[in-house]
């Protein structure tokens, strides 16, 4: 994409959760394209992973796992911008309350304690169904 709809997210930084496949990677190629570096999370590493995208393991529902996640990533990169929850799976639960959407208190405190803003994106997984809230 050129002109007044391209979108330089150059020197920025994301995570996508559950962006191995579907519609978080597309996401995660998206932003890649656009110049940021990202990281996708997931139990098993994919077999292949287009340029500018890097994997790391980690069990997003263990806290701990995405508190190290997040470390890891603003560690190596010096920062982080953006955050895509994404992560779904079995069984079916209620958007509002799925156990599979990454606790973002692990980013808030990041952001919080680097005194910058950063974007959070809920996408919400096919596994997880209309809420009932």
């Amino acid at each position: 994409m050129q002109g007044k709809d391209h979108i330089d997210l150059t020197g920025r930084v994301a995570i996508v959760t559950g962006g191995t496949r579907g519609l978080g990677r597309h996401i995660a190629e998206a932003l890649a394209r656009a110049g940021a570096a990202v990281t996708v999370c997931g139990r098993t590493e994919p077999e292949e992973l287009p340029g500018g995208i890097e994997f790391r393991a980690a069990d997003i529902r263990d806290p701990e796992q995405a508190e190290a996640l997040v470390d890891a990533v603003a560690a190596q990169h010096g920062r982080l911008d953006a955050l895509v929850n994404n992560a779904g799976g079995s069984p079916q639960a209620p958007a509002t309350a799925s156990p599979r959407f990454f606790d973002s208190s692990a980013v808030a405190r990041k952001a919080s304690s680097d005194r910058r803003e950063y974007t959070l994106m809920n996408a919400a997984p096919a596994s997880a169904s209309e809420s009932t809230a």
